[in-house]
């Protein structure tokens, strides 16, 4: 059938037809990327909205976590002046070795000997562990004494072994009450790290 052939009406139906079918052809392809972009421009005012009130909290509670990270600053300063001092295995290991001396001074204990190790495995870890052998003669109450100062000490220090046993009674100048005891005394140090403490 040929064009001329339509009748008016016709043409009028096939002319309407034809745009129809056209504008369904453009809406199948143009609305659904239009309907995609307006989901996305959702999308990111939600995310900005999200972002805009994060930071509006954290404006309004700015002084809160100041004053709240002043605290625990102050607590985690009571808890390193609790540790051995020293900032290397070796200057740790100096200063209990000074600690564990005072307390047996300070009981009148006498100590034979003192071995001192310290982890030096820990990594980059902040805090480490050092530790002494004690080896220490006194009476009953001395090494009870001592025990008690190494432990209720201003510095965190934790007795983990103790074996007592009679000093030998052929010692000279060992009265008989006098006991040999061995400790295992721990501590904890705070590393430097990156020149900071």
């Amino acid at each position: 059938m040929s064009a001329s052939m339509l009748s008016p009406r016709d043409a009028r139906v096939l002319a309407l037809g034809s745009v129809v079918v056209l504008l369904l052809l453009a809406g199948g392809r143009g609305v659904p990327a239009m309907l995609s972009r307006a989901a996305e421009h959702r999308r990111n005012a939600a995310e900005t909205a999200g972002r805009a009130a994060q930071a509006e909290w954290s404006v309004r509670n700015a002084e809160r976590t100041r004053k709240a990270l002043g605290q625990v600053r102050v607590q985690l300063a009571a808890y390193d002046s609790a540790l051995v001092d020293g900032t290397t295995p070796s200057g740790a290991s100096a200063e209990l070795a000074a600690l564990v001396s005072d307390a047996a001074s300070g009981a009148e204990a006498r100590i034979g000997s003192i071995q001192l190790a310290a982890d030096t495995l820990a990594g980059r870890a902040a805090l480490a562990r050092v530790t002494a052998r004690v080896s220490v003669s006194g009476d009953l109450m001395a090494i009870a004494l001592m025990l008690q100062l190494l432990e209720e000490g201003p510095q965190l220090l934790a007795v983990r072994e103790l074996s007592l046993v009679p000093s030998q009674a052929g010692a000279v100048h060992a009265p008989s009450e006098t006991l040999q005891a061995e400790l295992l005394v721990e501590g904890l140090f705070r590393r430097r790290l990156g020149g900071v403490r």
